[in-house]
């Protein structure tokens, strides 16, 4: 709630099979920095770009290696999932700030 109409039935509709980082792993909890906004939003972002980057340098370093193609790699097909699965929450953290209030 609180998006504008067709933002907020995208969300909630695939809510079911989005990954909930937060949720998921408590980061609250173990950051000692507390939880505001802004440290969510660095959270949201830079961690699935981070893991990102990390698999497809892994995927480079072994298609250097053994040869191959770096597009059907399993670096590429992990970075395809991640982000189907966390990118809804990104979503919803970046827009959160951009929330509508009624009158």
């Amino acid at each position: 709630g609180g998006f504008p109409e067709p933002y907020d039935s995208a969300v909630t509709a695939v809510e079911m099979i989005a990954m909930d980082i937060f949720q998921l792993f408590r980061v609250d909890c173990v950051d000692g920095a507390g939880s505001s906004y802004e440290r969510k939003l660095q959270i949201a972002t830079v961690l699935p770009l981070g893991l990102s980057a990390l698999m497809l340098g892994v995927q480079g370093a072994v298609t250097a290696v053994y040869g191959g193609r770096v597009s059907r790699g399993l670096g590429t097909k992990g970075v395809l999932m991640l982000l189907f699965y966390i990118l809804p929450t990104t979503a919803a953290v970046i827009l959160s700030a951009f929330q509508c209030t009624s009158f």
